[in-house]
């Protein structure tokens, strides 16, 4: 009995649930959206853009801007080469890229040009520099032994004095074993005791050229002139006369 109840009460469920089906949810139609594909680049448009602007540059270019307008070229037939072979304006790139490099050679060159006049400016503005910042030699001198004395004179007092702080002019004099020392204003502005040792270490120098040349010690003797001509010490053997 209890058997029979309970498959009556299953068929019921059984029949319940054929007779209210569970609706099954509707699945939403695919849409159908196709990603859209990229376009092409237009290489040939590209490069030719890319050209007028390196032909503008160059009609406005000044002296030192060739440098830029040759690579404004080169971006160009970049842009010109990437077109492929089997395109139908392959050709015409291939014709534009011929005539782009021509103009970059010309932009190029012009560079060249001018990088060469900028170094040799600055190599003559270092020298201009070079020799405003180096004494001019102090004479020039013969061949006899008291102009090769002048001559070896000027080299030590050059290396004793290479600014030209003290020293500005050497001369004979005419007398034997006599020289001439022009000095600068700054000299003269030194302490009387200054001047007095710098003439002793002058006349040394003079004494040891002399000697070198076959002269005779007692007789060298040196003048120290000013910028103007003056006679502003006597230096030998004797002694330093300053004249204040």
């Amino acid at each position: 009995m209890i058997r029979h109840h309970i498959a009556l009460a299953a068929a019921a469920l059984l029949i319940a649930g054929c007779g209210s089906p569970t609706p099954i949810a509707e699945q939403p139609a695919e849409a159908a959206v196709v990603a859209a594909a990229p376009a092409e680049t237009d290489y040939l448009a590209q490069g030719k853009q890319q050209g007028y602007e390196a032909a503008v540059a160059a009609q406005n270019a000044d002296v030192g801007a060739w440098a830029s307008v040759a690579e404004r070229w080169g971006w160009a037939i970049n842009s010109l080469g990437l077109v492929p072979a089997d395109h139908p304006d392959y050709a015409t790139a291939q014709a534009k890229i011929e005539e782009y490099t021509a103009n970059q050679s010309v932009a190029t060159e012009r560079h060249a040009a001018y990088e060469a006049k900028s170094r040799q400016t600055q190599l003559e503005v270092n020298q201009a520099r070079a020799a405003e910042a180096s004494p001019a030699p102090l004479n020039s001198y013969g061949n006899d032994p008291a102009a090769k004395a002048l001559a070896s004179y000027e080299v030590e007092i050059r290396k004793a004095d290479p600014d030209g702080m003290i020293v500005t002019k050497l001369e004979g004099l005419g007398t034997e074993n006599a020289a001439g020392v022009t000095v600068t204003e700054a000299w003269q502005l030194l302490p009387a005791v200054s001047r007095e040792n710098n003439a002793q270490d002058l006349h040394k120098i003079w004494v040891l050229e002399v000697l070198k040349a076959g002269g005779s010690h007692s007789t060298a003797q040196i003048l120290i002139f000013s910028r103007h001509g003056d006679t502003i010490a006597r230096v030998s053997a004797g002694g330093v006369k300053l004249n204040e």
